[in-house]
């Protein structure tokens, strides 16, 4: 029988598993203004807007806030690459060395070059650096590639033609194909590696595992610590959204988490009982 003080019993034990176990694995994104809901402001160098704890990185046109409820999971605002510059968040902290990164985006058709240019940097100067290429002259074979950059670009394994290209070529108005990226490093181990996921636009996702594939070289023990945007290096338009940037506990904080809600558990099922005192009459 589950009485009164039982319950507040699990809800004190479940607060406890909430405060102390949940945040050592389930932390809070690093990237500040990922969503790009701030409003913008204006550069006091330059005439362009700028998002909030986003770096303008040259005195060019960079990108510009895109508004509308239609655009990417009804959000209010996202961010519109424009015609050469470069932006740069970084982090208040670096990651540790095992993280994942996630985001939304959307492109057009570049006919015969690139779209979206993503870096993620290491302090060091290395960095995990991904594009997505259109290029019909080779008869298709590089349309919608997600490719990373090592000494040359290189089509990621199983990650050829997986990009959506914007149907109607305009990634300024309308509803958008939109594509989310996942991108999970693990930088403790001898060799680093980070994995590729890609979901496009009809749900189809695929993966790229234990890629070793960086700009320098490759680094152990250390974790990202800004993402950067190169419209620069682009060709044609692109939108982008919903940046994440999240620590992922090691194996043994998962366990503890596991241990904290089976004790919770077991005190919600009478798994462990006082023993009530025997009280002897003489």
């Amino acid at each position: 029988m589950v009485t009164c003080r039982r319950v507040s019993m699990m809800v004190k034990l479940w607060m406890l598993a909430t405060i102390f176990l949940v945040p050592a694995v389930c932390g809070a994104s690093l990237i500040a203004n990922g969503d790009f809901e701030d409003e913008w402001t204006q550069n006091p160098d330059t005439s362009w807007p700028v998002p909030p704890n986003w770096t303008l990185a040259s005195s060019s046109n960079p990108a510009s806030p895109l508004t509308g409820g239609n655009q990417i999971a009804g959000e209010r605002s996202a961010l519109l690459s424009g015609s050469v510059g470069r932006l740069d968040n970084v982090f208040t902290s670096a990651t540790g060395t095992r993280w994942q990164f996630d985001m939304d985006f959307a492109v057009e058709d570049a006919g015969s070059d690139r779209t979206l240019d993503l870096s993620l940097l290491f302090a060091s100067g290395v960095a995990v650096h991904l594009r997505v290429v259109n290029d019909p002259s080779d008869g298709g074979s590089t349309l919608g590639d997600l490719q990373a950059y090592h000494g040359s670009w290189t089509s990621l394994s199983g990650l050829a033609n997986s990009v959506s290209l914007d149907t109607d070529d305009d990634v300024s108005s309308g509803v958008l194909a939109v594509s989310h990226l996942t991108v999970t490093g693990n930088f403790d181990a001898a060799n680093p590696y980070y994995s590729v996921t890609l979901t496009n636009a009809n749900n189809d996702s695929v993966t790229a595992d234990m890629v070793q594939w960086f700009e320098n070289s490759q680094v152990s023990g250390k974790g990202i610590s800004a993402v950067r945007l190169r419209t620069d290096m682009s060709r044609a338009d692109y939108v982008v959204d919903n940046f994440s940037v999240t620590n992922v506990p090691e194996p043994g904080t998962s366990g503890l988490l596991g241990v904290g809600l089976i004790m919770v558990g077991l005190a919600a099922t009478g798994g462990y009982r006082r023993k009530r005192s025997k009280v002897v009459v003489y």
